[in-house]
């Protein structure tokens, strides 16, 4: 094989097996980090090479990726003899990168296929450092925390045919740093229940019921609507005068319902006159009569405790009729549902005991009723 060719061959496969590794650095993390590789191997030579089968001994270093993916390089070294003149021995050096994908893992053991790229040395006249590429399998057995027993066999294709053909090698490989603890699997519970199937006796609850310690279905209708809570998707529906569907919720329907409002009217001294804020107050009265029916409004007036009680009797009622006025111009109440009444001073809001306290006094109370239709 052309030197050249070879030297380029192996830059780019190394180039491409870096990159690979490096791309599974976000897989899912299993036996992560740096570890070493002590080992010795049993050499086997070409047949055309004249070399006899003998040890190597040496050194590896790499990292395992959080992937399938390891990279790493080895040292091994030793000697061996030709066939032909056993008595003289000449050293054999062996550098290698290579890459690593595991498969078929378990807690116990690692399979694993090598590939890679390194350069052999035997140190004969003539012959120096060859280039060559390798391939292989190997197996991891773990022994201890971070030690495992590994095995490999290598094959290799140098630049000519007179060099390695195969290694079978035997070592160790630690591992730094502490081992990721496999999270125990939890206790099945198929049904979602909260009791693990071991000891659920009800085996299929529905979603979401509320069981007892043995997995069985507890019967709850907190809101008594007669739809069980498991099934209810209206908890609280606890208004017996409505209907409730069949999911626990109550259903809508048109019903009458009576709203009322009160606003009070404030006068001056001795005077039934009206004011701007009276018509203001007339036309909210009619806002909130909008969309109802029946509408009815009931008017009370009142003094303060000066002047004689005949002469107050008069005065509240008259200020009463002025308010029925001015409700009869602003809203659609007819007059026969605006009814007027008088109290003089026996019913004040407050004690006539200072001028403002008497101001709170001289008014007219509107009690404003009306009926709607809703939806509910």
């Amino acid at each position: 094989m052309n030197l050249t060719v070879l030297k380029c061959s192996q830059t780019l496969l190394l180039t491409v097996l870096c990159v690979v590794c490096l791309g599974y650095a976000a897989s899912v993390r299993a036996d992560q980090g740096i570890y070493i590789h002590p080992q010795g191997g049993i050499v086997d030579y070409t047949n055309g090479s004249g070399y006899e089968t003998d040890e190597l001994y040496g050194f590896g270093v790499g990292y395992r990726f959080s992937g399938p993916l390891a990279l790493e390089a080895d040292y091994l070294t030793g000697d061996t003899r030709l066939k032909s003149a056993p008595s003289n021995g000449f050293d054999v050096d062996l550098w290698s990168i290579r890459a690593l994908y595991y498969f078929g893992e378990s807690d116990t053991f690692r399979p694993f296929a090598t590939i890679g790229v390194g350069e052999q040395d035997i140190d004969l006249p003539g012959q120096g450092a060859q280039g060559q590429t390798n391939a292989g399998l190997g197996l991891r057995w773990k022994l201890l925390q971070n030690l495992d027993l590994r095995t490999a066999i290598n094959f290799f294709d140098g630049e000519n045919t007179e060099g390695l053909m195969r290694t079978v090698n035997l070592g160790l490989q630690y591992r730094f740093g502490k081992s990721p603890k496999s999270a125990d699997m939890p206790p099945a519970d198929t049904d979602a229940d909260g009791v693990i199937d071991s000891q659920d006796l009800c085996l299929g609850s529905p979603k979401g019921a509320v069981v007892d310690v043995r997995g069985c279905q507890v019967r709850l209708d907190e809101d008594n609507d007669g739809i069980e809570d498991a099934f209810d998707q209206c908890l609280g529906t606890t208004d017996r005068a409505r209907s409730i569907d069949s999911q626990g919720c109550y259903i809508q329907q048109m019903v009458t319902m009576v709203e009322d409002m009160e606003v009070i009217f404030y006068f001056d001294f001795d005077s039934y006159a009206t004011k701007p804020l009276h018509q203001t107050k007339a036309r909210q009265i009619a806002t909130f009569l909008q969309g109802g029916e029946n509408h009815s409004i009931e008017l009370v007036g009142h003094t303060d405790s000066r002047g004689s009680s005949a002469y107050n009797q008069k005065l509240s009622l008259n200020r009463a009729e002025a308010v029925k006025m001015i409700l009869l111009r602003e809203t659609t109440v007819p007059a026969d549902r605006i009814s007027t009444s008088n109290q003089g001073e026996s019913d004040p809001a407050v004690a006539n005991d200072s001028g403002l306290s008497r101001s709170k006094n001289r008014r007219v109370t509107a009690t404003v009723r009306t009926t709607r239709q809703v939806l509910r």
